[in-house]
């Protein structure tokens, strides 16, 4: 059985994460976008390894004791495997060794099967930002999950 890794992402990883983000979004984040990202200073960012290679990233701000979720993505061949749901554990994990407890996304409104996946994790939609996504205008919904969330 193939096990799947969980690295903190460098600027080595630019361009399969760029790869991955081309492939999994409609309005990708540009090349340079994610370069800033990680490189930023408050940013805690991962990728998933699978079969010695990268197939999943998630990046993320620390400002502690929170954590802001930027962006999560797998690529479509490596989907349903569990690759998002690693992404999600080591983020936990690196969380709890960093003394943040509280977690935060936005994720659009139409994208059901995103909220369904997060709603796994204890993230309680708690709130609207309308027209957030400027590609579409489309809202965001604000997901929240706290120490003590878990299994709600």
């Amino acid at each position: 059985m193939d096990l799947i890794y969980i690295d903190i992402a460098t600027l080595d990883d630019l361009e399969e994460i760029y790869r991955i983000e081309k492939a999994s979004f409609k309005t990708p984040w540009t090349k340079e976008l994610i370069r800033e990202e990680l490189t930023f200073p408050l940013s805690l960012n991962l990728v998933a390894k699978y079969k010695d290679r990268i197939c999943g990233f998630l990046l993320s701000w620390q400002i502690p004791p929170e954590i802001h979720i930027l962006t999560l993505a797998v690529e479509p061949e490596s989907r349903g495997i569990g690759i998002g749901r690693a992404l999600m554990e080591g983020l936990f994990a690196e969380a709890e060794r960093r003394n943040c407890c509280k977690f935060t996304l936005e994720v659009r409104a139409s994208n059901k099967d995103a909220i369904e996946f997060y709603k796994k994790f204890s993230f309680i939609p708690r709130g609207v930002r309308k027209k957030y996504y400027q590609d579409t205008n489309e809202d965001a919904i604000i997901m929240w999950r706290e120490k003590g969330d878990e299994g709600k």
